[in-house]
């Protein structure tokens, strides 16, 4: 086995996966959403809660589900219009 390139032995970069920052823009961001939505729409937040705890669980998984199956559609079809095998 060849050692690899030159370019290639470069040391690993550390991954910055959460920082603080990034939660608190999250937050600002829901938080900012929550309040246009609410101002827009007139949804109240108790009417809300109530509404999701007598939805109908088992239509609400099921619709998740199914609201994945563009996502294979799409995997396919990228796959189909790739010039080289691209693995799963």
């Amino acid at each position: 086995m060849s050692a690899p390139p030159a370019s290639d032995t470069r040391g690993l970069q550390r991954l910055k996966r959460v920082s603080w920052r990034s939660v608190l823009q999250v937050v600002l961001l829901v938080l900012a959403i929550s309040v246009l939505v609410r101002t827009v729409t007139g949804v109240d937040l108790h009417e809300l809660l109530d509404e999701l705890r007598d939805a109908a669980w088992v239509v609400v998984v099921c619709a998740s589900v199914v609201a994945q199956t563009p996502r294979l559609t799409q995997t396919l079809s990228t796959l189909g219009a790739a010039p080289r095998p691209l693995p799963l």
